[in-house]
């Protein structure tokens, strides 16, 4: 009989620990042999001081000490998009793993090759989501069937589009109105 596969996260252990330290050792060793190359370079190359070198860098890493913490509290604090939301975070799970699946992405054992035929802008136009007096409304409406942002450009949208569709899948759904090519 097969095995039944759990989805239970397991907790985090020595092992892991071992392996988040193994590799902050390798990246602290990367980046202090390019210190120590830095600093021979300067004294030996560039004739300066060695006590201006070594400020020079204390300084750098002074800085790249709190810097990111900084950064990240002004975005944290930051309001964000139109509707107050930064990133994906105005999308559904939902869209979120179809993006995924149709970008290549491998989930659950199930693998999904990219689109290789992108919905273009000329189909945007003949479906009258751009380029028309009607177009910021139409896309309004089509954002919020896909489960997208409210306030998308065009181009953001045809980006989107072409994560979550194939282009014949994307025609199919949302087929071209007659009526319309016609004005």
């Amino acid at each position: 009989m097969a095995d039944k596969q759990t989805n239970a996260l397991r907790p985090f252990g020595m092992r892991d620990k071992i392996g988040y330290a193994l590799g902050d050792f390798g990246c602290n060793m990367s980046f202090s042999f390019i210190s120590n190359y830095m600093i021979t370079f300067f004294v030996i190359c560039m004739k300066l001081d060695p006590i201006v070198c070594g400020m020079l860098i204390f300084i750098g890493k002074v800085f790249d000490a709190i810097n990111d913490p900084i950064v990240g509290g002004l975005v944290d604090a930051s309001k964000g998009g139109k509707e107050g939301k930064l990133g994906v975070e105005g999308m559904t799970p939902e869209v979120l793993l179809q993006a995924l699946r149709n970008a290549g992405a491998e989930l659950d054992g199930e693998s999904v090759s990219a689109s290789s035929e992108p919905v273009t802008k000329a189909d945007l136009y003949a479906l009258r989501l751009s380029g028309h007096a009607d177009s910021a409304s139409r896309r309004k409406t089509l954002q919020k069937e896909l489960g997208l942002p409210e306030h998308l450009s065009a181009n953001a949208l045809l980006q989107a589009i072409n994560l979550l569709f194939t282009r014949s899948e994307f025609l199919a759904q949302y087929k071209i109105d007659h009526d319309c090519q016609a004005e």
